[in-house]
Order: C-alpha cells, then structure tokens, then sequence
C-alpha cells in the first residue's frame, strides 16, 4: 500500500496547483493572440474600406483616405487633370501589377459630341515604355448612357474590407457637375472597380481600335 503521508500529500498538491496555474496561464496567453489577432483583422479591414470607397473630391485632395503609391494614379498623368476636362467627365488609371501593360483613360462631353483618349503604356524588357495614344469620338447620348451605369456602380460604394496589394490597380476620377468623387482599389479585392473600369474600356472599345488585352 501506498504511504501518502502529509508531507507527501502536500507536494502532490502543490504539483497539482502548478499544473493548473500553467494550464490557466496557457489558456489566458492564447485569448490574448486571439484578441489581438482579431483586432488587428478588424483594424486592417476597416482601412482597406476607408482607402477603398468612394471619396468626395478628386484623388489627392486628401492624401490620407487613399494609397498615393497606387500605380494606377500615377498612370492619371498622361490624361488632362479633371478641372480642365469640364463638368460632365471622368478620368481611369489602370495598372495591372503582373503585366507588361497600363493604361488611362479620360472622357469628356461636349454638346452633342464626346471626346475620347486611351493612352497605352507598353513595358519593354529594359524597363522603359512606350506609350500608344487612341483618340476618338463618341455621341454624347451614348455617352450619358454609359456613365448612368458606371454612376450606379461606383456612388456611395463603402469599400471594401480585404486588403490586398496584387493585381489590378484602379484609380478613377469622375465629375458631374459641381460634384466630384473618386476611388482607387485592386481587383483581387474590389470587383466593383473591375466592373466601373469594364464599363469605361469597353465603351471606348466600340469607338477606337484598342488592344484586346486592355480589361
């Protein structure tokens, strides 16, 4: 028979207790990742919807709400800047991060004419580019048309909650009248701006002879 004598007893349940201490502390550690890990899930969600909804003025009218290093805003500067296209215009950056190309686009109504620009940037294998530029026209009712769909998409558009960095970059800037909004997202994120960016580029295809490869 077994000799639990006292002093015996009591090591017995200080092991006991230490055991428990080291399961509790165990238990609480991992509460503790999972909190955090699920705040900072909640943190980096709710600035990928701040950066990716849809903003009132133009794109760097306030740095803080979008990432500037997109490369599709950069690609906005081939095209004239949306206060001299007029007030019923939009402007599209788009910048596929695994392919050889870019483009922009800008569009502009005048009476009963639209007028069209799409500026292709070609990577070449020395890192330079080269650049195609596609000028066309278009009736404005067509037009109108056209942005009443990309409108429908894009307005009070919240944002979406995944932050990702590749694929497709999108930047757009769009006005009607005195009011401007403007949005820059990636595809792999925000189908939204896949689906505003088709609309453009596929009205713009049925006027210039542009590569198949722009999507």
């Amino acid at each position: 028979m077994t000799d639990l004598s006292p002093p015996r007893l009591r090591w017995l349940h200080r092991i006991g207790y230490l055991c428990t201490l080291l399961v509790a502390a165990e238990l609480a550690w991992a509460g503790i990742l999972i909190g955090t890990s699920w705040w900072r899930d909640r943190e980096r969600r709710a600035e990928s919807r701040a950066h990716s909804r849809i903003h009132t003025g133009t794109l760097l009218s306030n740095l803080a709400a979008i990432d500037p290093s997109s490369g599709a805003i950069s690609r906005l500067g081939a095209v004239a800047p949306l206060t001299t296209l007029g007030p019923d215009s939009v402007r599209l950056g788009v910048n596929p991060a695994l392919e050889n190309y870019a483009y922009a686009l800008a569009m502009r109504s005048r009476g009963p004419t639209t007028d069209g620009m799409v500026v292709v940037f070609y990577r070449r294998e020395d890192g330079t580019e080269e650049r195609t530029v596609y000028r066309f026209q278009a009736p404005t009712a067509d037009y109108r048309q056209v942005m009443a769909q990309f409108d429908a998409i894009t307005d009070a558009y919240p944002g979406g909650d995944r932050l990702c960095t590749d694929g497709v970059q999108y930047a757009f800037e769009r006005r009607l009248g005195p009011r401007t909004t403007s949005g820059t997202s990636v595809s792999s994120c925000d189908l939204i701006y896949e689906r505003a960016a088709d609309v453009l580029i596929e009205f713009a295809r049925r006027f210039a002879p542009l590569p198949k490869l722009l999507r």
